[in-house]
């Protein structure tokens, strides 16, 4: 307990005064004696340490916090102090408070029923629960990401569990089995994933590589290389093969035998299962043939060719052609396979003879000066024009382009000459110039 302090020095058993409240002049109050420095408006308090002493530091629970004076003038002779004892409470002395039994980690609950604050265990408080957490979306998950902050972890798929990655929570592919999908459209590279594990329990996959790709859309496997017997594959392959295969020398690891169910690409040369043959392989050029059987070549140049003695007659004549061939001359074709031989008639030779079949026409009354005119009779037939000096008698095999076949020059007194040209089956002819006289054909 705190009456006051004392005004004067008070020996034992003698009576003297203390002051409960109002000033005490002319002491030393600059803390000084109490080995500390005070200040005016300091407050001073009981020392909880030892015991008549006084001190400026705010007592810590649970000693007891007894406010004494202020500082009115802090110094060494003149000093002054306004007492004013001021006791702060203990929580058990107050009104509404009720403790009993202290035990560490209880706490303080107000009593809804006797209207008062009460000491009780944990283990006998009901906590409520909290009804939402701003921030957080459906199904996700906050954590402390730093001091003071709350962060959501976005929920994740069915079989995941959650695993922490540098510290942060995550979901994870259960250890227990992983999700499997059947992708056949992706057209990307997709990486195989190791482990440096073959028994027990991986916690976790290792790692992939750049060298060893697959592609769902193709179902193409690439690799930069395959060691291995490769025995027991199966199936169709295309395999690329760069550099060299089997060993360096030829009496041990190379191949001896090599099959297959479909084709061999080698050097850009495609070779299908029905090759047949001992020896090497033959390239397209200036190849070695050593005793081939070429069965029957289709085509081919043999121009450098040795050929030995055949196994038949190399003089007379054939008996037939394989093939039967048409012999004409003039407009007249025979069949001709090499059984018998084939003649024609002086008729049928000269069919298409000029003069054969064929009469002089007058046709100056359907002919005109610089107008084309075809022969379509099958055979050729012969023009004579009688014309002005100077026209010319032109041909063509084409309508267009023109060669002159004659120039009609007249002697002196003779005012027309005559011109005469044998024209071809199909061709064109025409006159141009001056005017003509006479115009006939042998057609």
């Amino acid at each position: 307990r705190f009456v006051g302090l004392t005004a004067e020095s008070i020996s034992n058993g003698v009576n003297g005064l203390v002051t409960e409240f109002g000033y005490i002049r002319n002491i030393n109050a600059s803390g000084a004696p109490y080995g500390q420095t005070w200040a005016v408006g300091d407050i001073i308090y009981v020392s909880p340490t030892t015991a008549g002493q006084l001190t400026n530091v705010i007592p810590v629970a649970p000693n007891a916090k007894i406010v004494v004076a202020i500082v009115i003038n802090a110094d060494n002779n003149f000093g002054v102090l306004l007492v004013r004892p001021t006791a702060y409470p203990q929580i058990e002395n107050l009104s509404n408070v009720n403790i009993s039994t202290v035990t560490g980690g209880d706490l303080l609950v107000y009593d809804g029923t006797d209207a008062r604050w009460e000491n009780a265990a944990q283990s006998t408080i009901t906590a409520g629960r909290a009804t939402n957490i701003a921030g957080g979306a459906a199904g996700s998950l906050p954590y402390q990401s730093n001091a003071n902050t709350t962060t959501f972890l976005a929920a994740g798929f069915d079989g995941q569990v959650l695993k922490l990655a540098s510290g942060v929570p995550t979901w994870s592919s259960s250890a227990s089995g992983v999700l499997i999908t059947d992708d056949t459209t992706t057209n990307a590279a997709r990486y195989l994933t190791f482990t440096d594990a073959t028994t027990g329990t991986e916690s976790g996959l290792d790692v992939s590589s750049t060298k060893l790709q697959f592609n769902p859309s193709t179902g193409v496997l690439t690799s930069t290389s395959f060691t291995g017997a490769a025995t027991g594959l199966t199936g169709t392959a295309s395999i690329n093969i760069n550099g060299t295969v089997g060993a360096s020398t030829a009496s041990t690891g190379a191949f001896t035998t090599l099959s297959t169910t479909g084709a061999l690409t080698y050097g850009g040369v495609t070779l299908s299962n029905s090759v047949t043959g001992t020896g090497s392989m033959v390239l397209a050029t200036s190849p070695t043939l050593v005793t081939p059987a070429l069965g029957t070549p289709s085509s081919g140049t043999l121009t450098n060719c040795t050929f030995p003695t055949l196994n038949q007659n190399t003089t007379g004549s054939a008996a037939t052609l394989t093939t039967a061939r048409t012999l004409t001359i003039g407009s007249t074709g025979k069949t001709f396979n090499g059984s018998a031989n084939v003649s024609w008639t002086l008729a049928e030779i000269g069919a298409s003879a000029l003069g054969v079949g064929q009469t002089w026409q007058n046709v100056v009354g359907s002919r005109a000066v610089s107008t084309s005119y075809q022969n379509t009779t099958g055979k050729p037939i012969q023009v004579s024009i009688r014309g002005s000096n100077g026209n010319t008698v032109q041909a063509s095999v084409n309508n267009s382009t023109w060669v002159t076949i004659g120039i009609m020059r007249s002697a002196s007194g003779v005012p027309m000459t005559n011109i005469t040209a044998i024209i071809p089956n199909n061709h064109y002819y025409r006159v141009n110039g001056g005017s003509f006289e006479d115009w006939s054909e042998l057609r």
